[in-house]
């Protein structure tokens, strides 16, 4: 009997033993545990700037400093990098509560790179060396980073172009008709006139379908005048829809014409690399781009891919482990494209 008590006697014991030495932390590493004030110099991951942040820290944990001055100055440090409000924010609430590195790091903070495919922002936060690197998920990046260049919208050689078409008809018996229609472009220093007109024999009358005076400046675009047809002005045309705008105007609005290159390449995908990769992009299972690409914030010119409009797979592979994948939906067309954010006000 004695025998068979024995086990059971000593099994509370050993329980009893092991939760105790769950809170219990030999004293020589309490300091790792205890949270300080301290500089974190913060970078997102593939980028080469960064930014110094007061925080506080322990030996695993990262957390931003509730102070609203820290919070503004990272948040625009985060809006610098291109990333969008929403991601911002996200970021900077994680940060408050708290972050560590990702579990699937280990040990190995210095080479790790976390595979942010499920659309979450990843951290590897290094308390010996003072750093925490962001690893940025999937459409956290904002869409209008494009850096544009114009022509310039001065004419330093003005110039006149004009078109003429004359048309003439007699039966022969006292019935004649002459008809001669006139376009002209008169260049100025900025922008041009253009003039539509036509005079009749029949009826003595001399009509003036078009008078306008056309600038551009960059993205703008003014017209100011008279047309008897709708005026053709920019992408929103489209949305016309049969509405008569003739008569006397003025209108402003945005515009492409004076941007440097195919308007296409303008159109981008943006993404971070964390590392020096390879890049493939698959329209279904068809890869349709593959290039290698280099650390820090990187963009896809629609200008390189397919005319069309379908979804998009992007990957991005380091040392051949996927550690980006993305899905975009493309809309590459030359008949109409309407840009985000193009506007006109009469």
């Amino acid at each position: 009997m004695n025998t068979v008590l024995k086990p059971l006697l000593c099994l509370p014991l050993f329980v009893t033993t092991v939760c105790a030495s769950t809170n219990y932390y030999p004293e020589e590493f309490q300091d790792f545990f205890v949270e300080t004030p301290q500089k974190i110099y913060v970078v997102v991951a593939g980028d080469k700037g960064g930014e110094d942040v007061n925080a506080l820290v322990n030996y695993d944990t990262f957390r931003l400093r509730d102070h609203p001055t820290d919070i503004q100055v990272f948040s625009q440090f985060l809006e610098g990098k291109g990333l969008n409000d929403r991601a911002v924010k996200r970021i900077v609430s994680d940060m408050q509560r708290g972050v560590s590195s990702d579990e699937s790091c280990g040990g190995r903070l210095s080479s790790c790179v976390p595979d942010t495919s499920d659309g979450q922002t990843k951290f590897v936060f290094d308390f010996d060396s003072s750093s925490l690197k962001i690893f940025i998920a999937p459409h956290a990046l904002r869409d209008d980073l494009d850096e544009v260049m114009y022509e310039s919208a001065i004419n330093r050689q003005q110039a006149i172009v004009n078109w003429a078409n004359l048309y003439a008809y007699t039966d022969l018996s006292q019935q004649e008709q002459v008809t001669l229609s006139n376009q002209t472009t008169l260049g100025l220093p900025m922008g041009h006139l253009y003039f539509d007109t036509e005079y009749t024999s029949s009826d003595n009358e001399f009509d003036v379908y078009t008078a306008l005076y056309d600038v551009e400046y960059e993205d703008l675009r003014l017209q100011a005048g008279r047309n008897r047809y709708n005026p053709t002005f920019n992408s929103t045309d489209y949305l016309n829809n049969g509405a008569s705008f003739m008569g006397d105007y003025i209108q402003l609005g945005s515009s492409t014409n004076l941007l440097k290159g195919k308007e296409s390449a303008q159109q981008r995908i943006y993404f971070y690399a964390p590392q020096n990769g390879q890049l493939e992009l698959y329209r279904d299972d068809r890869l349709i781009l593959n290039k290698v690409v280099s650390e820090g914030k990187q963009y896809i010119s629609y200008a390189d891919l397919p005319k069309g409009a379908y979804t998009a797979t992007l990957l991005l592979k380091v040392a051949g482990k996927t550690v980006l994948t993305e899905t975009r939906q493309i809309v590459n067309n030359n008949q109409f494209s309407l840009k985000k954010a193009a506007w006109i006000t009469c």
